[in-house]
This record gives C-alpha cells, structure tokens and sequence, in this order.
C-alpha cells in the first residue's frame, strides 16, 4: 500500500455507516445470493455468495459473504474449494 490511513478514522467511519461484525460462534444461515463470476481480480472463476443468519439473536443479519475462488492447477486449492462446497450442501455427488 503507499497511502496511509488512520485505522482508528477508519473504523468510527465504518461504525457511523452501521457496520459491525458478528460475534464469533457458530450460526445458522442460509443463501442469500449466489453468482458465478467468469473472471475475479485474478482472472479465476469464483462464485461470490452471501449469506444470512436464519436464527437466533442476529436472525436477518446479513452482509456475511464469501468468494469462492476456483484454482484447478492447485491441488490444496482445489481441495479447498470442494471442501467449502461440501460444507454447503454441494458434495461429490453433486458435481458428478
């Protein structure tokens, strides 16, 4: 990075815009969205999904979202990603 910022202005920014972050611990969501994208920053394929918590205290948070990055020359990332994919409901019989 060659700016610099002032991580403390930052952050009373981020709790003015109502931004905050879920506590850690385990939670029940669902898919709120779900997008294959042809080409990430790094050119690779990924699905960008977000999520929402279904129960609890939080239930109806949203904004919890992750980029699934799909590497085939990497066996680790590979690995990963069917992992992820398992972890939402998309085992090997899915994409056999």
């Amino acid at each position: 990075m060659t700016d610099t910022y002032s991580w403390d202005d930052l952050l009373k920014t981020a709790d003015e815009a109502g931004f905050s972050v879920l506590d850690q611990g385990d939670y029940d969501v669902r898919v709120k969205t779900a997008e294959a994208v042809k080409a990430a920053s790094s050119g690779r394929d990924m699905i960008k999904v977000n999520f929402e918590v279904i129960a609890g205290p939080n239930k109806g948070r949203g904004g919890i979202f992750n980029n699934f990055v799909l590497v085939p020359e990497n066996p680790q990332a590979v690995g990963f990603f069917f992992r992820n994919m398992a972890t939402l409901g998309l085992d090997r019989n899915y994409f056999a």
